[in-house]
């Protein structure tokens, strides 16, 4: 999963610092935790689709 990081943050499963407009790429479920923070601290990154025309 990708996130755009909207207030820095220090990630504490891994200690490393996240700043804003970092895009970050974690597992499914970490996302959803980062998403549920009721600081906002992350937004999802839409997945743009490459289909022929």
């Amino acid at each position: 999963m990708r996130l755009k990081v909207e207030i820095a943050f220090v990630d504490k499963y891994t200690g490393e610092l996240h700043d804003i407009g970092d895009i970050i790429t974690v597992e499914k479920a970490r996302g959803e935790e980062l998403l549920s923070d009721s600081r906002k601290v992350v937004s999802p990154i839409e997945k743009t689709s490459k289909k022929a025309k």
